[in-house]
């Protein structure tokens, strides 16, 4: 479908529910899943990100998706260095900010094996 131009998203409503108990909400493993039932190959990981954001938001009639200036700043920091490594390991997000709230997760920030994470700006201020 993804080849003929169709837009593909995956989605899922599954939290410890009875259609699925394992369910958690947690997208990166809902493309772990499409990845084994649909048979992708490894050249195919960006387009399961894909999947999960911008097909998804194309989907749902999503305007001003993404990253812009004067858009709202609701995101979320993955604790992966790449789209393969977040896919793969599927550990849960390290920040999620959405409006007013967000959720921190243990976040150590590194440059070259240095601990920056003093240097940083606290986000959540």
């Amino acid at each position: 479908m993804m080849k003929a131009g169709i837009n593909v998203a995956l989605g899922t409503d599954n939290i410890a529910d009875m259609i699925y108990p394992l369910g958690e909400g947690n997208m990166l493993r809902v493309a772990q899943e499409a990845f084994l039932v649909d048979h992708f190959v490894s050249e195919e990981i960006y387009s399961l990100m894909n999947m999960i954001t911008w097909n998804g938001a194309k989907a749902m009639s999503l305007n001003n998706y993404g990253i812009g200036e004067g858009r709202k700043a609701d995101f979320v920091v993955l604790n992966a260095r790449s789209i393969y490594e977040a896919i793969r390991s599927a550990l849960p997000p390290a920040l999620v900010v959405y409006g007013k709230h967000y959720v921190v997760n243990d976040l150590k920030f590194s440059i070259d094996g240095n601990d920056v994470t003093g240097l940083v700006e606290n986000l959540t201020d």
